[in-house]
């Protein structure tokens, strides 16, 4: 979806998120508890396109990803106790710049 005013292009964007998730709890840089989750979510933004020339262009993005909450098992170094629930809430905003050149006509 985009608005197209002369050479500049006002759009939305959104859609389908995911990420691997890592935790990692160390103390005095030993490592004592970790754990990884990949969480789903969405992400939805909206940018900015200007073309200077027919094969120069810029844009400016903003993006929120959110891949909402989940619970993550971490597990001590060894594996000797059992593993400790951490409720991880994933969530962040993007700014993208960018120059982008067209390689053929």
């Amino acid at each position: 979806m985009g608005l197209a005013v002369d050479r500049s292009l006002l759009y939305a964007m959104g859609g389908v998120a995911w990420g691997d998730v890592d935790t990692h709890v160390r103390i005095v840089g030993t490592p004592l508890l970790s754990g990884s989750e990949t969480q789903t979510g969405w992400t939805a933004g909206f940018g900015l396109e200007h073309a200077f020339t027919e094969r120069i262009s810029t844009r400016i993005e903003y993006a929120h990803i959110d891949l909402g909450s989940e619970t993550q098992n971490l597990k001590f170094t060894g594996g000797i106790v059992p593993a400790i629930p951490d409720k991880v809430d994933a969530r962040m905003d993007t700014l993208r710049l960018g120059v982008n050149l067209k390689l053929t006509n």
